[in-house]
């Protein structure tokens, strides 16, 4: 049997920051939410479909969706115009953070925000 967490994040832009800078490089973010609060214009999306193992969490009603590279450009545009307005909670809901085409363990998470 897999042992599960759950973990309080009392401070969920620190957690995302400091997860960002672990997994740059070889990996891959998913967003879903109401992401229509959030500038996403200058930051290139690989999609804005689910692909492989970055899935939707949400289907009624289906949120919006996009997936991104962790690259080293990508995690600095993240840093500094996404996670300060998206409403960790609010508007987005859940994020997913792939590496090697795995979640969990030590190959990414997968983070469900409660609504607040």
């Amino acid at each position: 049997m897999t042992e599960r967490y759950q973990l309080l994040v009392r401070r969920p832009i620190t957690l995302l920051e400091a997860l960002f800078d672990r997994f740059q490089g070889d990996a891959h973010l998913s967003l879903e939410g109401d992401l229509s609060q959030c500038n996403l214009r200058r930051i290139r999306a690989l999609t804005k479909e689910p692909i492989g193992i970055l899935t939707r969490n949400t289907s009624d009603p289906q949120q919006d969706f996009v997936v991104f590279s962790l690259d080293a450009e990508t995690v600095e545009l993240l840093k500094r115009q996404v996670l300060p307005r998206v409403g960790i909670g609010s508007w987005v809901l859940h994020v997913q953070i792939e590496r090697s085409g795995k979640l969990g363990a030590l190959g990414a998470l997968a983070v469900n925000f409660p609504i607040t």
